[in-house]
This record gives C-alpha cells, structure tokens and sequence, in this order.
C-alpha cells in the first residue's frame, strides 16, 4: 500500500485536526475519523493531481454523499470502486492480483499446504 499510496498513512493528530470540517457529512459519529482521513489528504495537498479523494465502505448510509462531494470526497460502496479501477486499469490491477496470488502459492507451499 505505501507504494501505490505513499501518503495514506495519516497521524491521529493530523486526523483530529480535519473532525469539525467533516462533521457535517457524517451522520455517525463513530466514522468521523474516516471523513477526517479523507478530508486530512486533500487538505494536505497529499495526491495533487487527483480532482478527488474516495472513501470506500459499505456504510454509505452513515455519510451525507453530497456534502462529502463539496469536500472533494467520492463516496463509494466497495464493489463500485473496484469495478472503477478495473475499468480504467485493466493491466494494472490484473498485475497486482497476479502477484497476490504468486505471493499466496509460495506462502502456502511454505507452509507445507
């Protein structure tokens, strides 16, 4: 993950810091720190050449869509997102699935399995 996202590891401080700017757009509390990572990555200009961060869950019922969009935050359930990046890079993703699964064989083959 870090060298697809270097940026996506984000501090607790950094996270708090973003909790008011994104309180609006969640109705849950217990996801805020989700928004503030999201929000914290355009704040911090952490992907300049993004017109958008994704926050990917499956509780999308949680967070008010069009206000996340406001913040330059797409909300998407799992399954789109996936779809999204299959789409636009087919060669990319179909490589990161090849190498997980040489990684799977040769750690079961490891272990014996």
């Amino acid at each position: 993950m870090c060298d697809a996202l270097p940026n996506a590891l984000v501090s607790v401080k950094d996270v708090h810091a973003q909790f008011e700017a994104v309180a609006p757009a969640v109705r849950s509390v217990k996801d805020t720190h989700v928004a503030a990572c999201a929000h914290y990555l355009i704040a911090a200009k952490a992907y300049p050449e993004a017109s958008a961060v994704a926050l990917v869950s499956r509780n999308i019922k949680d967070f008010k869509k069009t206000v996340l969009a406001k913040l330059g935050i797409v909300l998407q359930e799992p399954d789109a997102f996936l779809g999204g990046l299959c789409l636009k890079h087919q060669h990319e993703v179909a490589a990161a699935f090849r190498s997980f699964r040489l990684d799977l064989t040769r750690c079961a083959a490891s272990l014996g399995l």
